[in-house]
């Protein structure tokens, strides 16, 4: 049986409809002059899976499809981040192994030249 106020809010849902107004839980709620609150899933489900039905008509995504999108995101860019957190310490990585290498073969060719005595300046940059 549908309560007289839930009655208001399919009536505030057509007439949203009907102008081709967003649809949304809190434009019904304003559109049947009540909180926004007061419309939950555990008191008003056939109002509240109506609004959902309405909004993915009207080309929107519903509360439940925003969520799991907005986690879909959320897990996407945890799994950039440490892709690229990989590729930066393996770039480190590299970095610091021909910096090692640079160092032994100035220190080779010092011997080869036959310095005696290592100038560190020259091998600052």
């Amino acid at each position: 049986m549908i309560s007289n106020a839930e009655k208001q809010y399919f009536e505030a849902l057509n007439r949203l409809e009907k102008r081709g107004k967003k649809i949304s839980l809190d434009a019904v709620a304003k559109e049947a002059g009540k909180k926004p609150s007061a419309i939950r899933k555990d008191r008003m489900p056939s109002l509240v899976n109506a609004i959902n039905k309405a909004l993915e008509n009207q080309g929107g995504v519903s509360s439940n499809s925003a969520l799991s999108l907005e986690k879909q995101r959320k897990e996407d860019y945890r799994q950039k981040y440490k892709h690229y957190k990989s590729e930066y310490h393996n770039a480190l990585a590299k970095v610091v192994s021909l910096e090692s290498q640079v160092w032994e073969l100035k220190l080779e060719l010092a011997k080869v030249r036959g310095d005696k005595l290592l100038d560190i300046s020259q091998f600052k940059e």
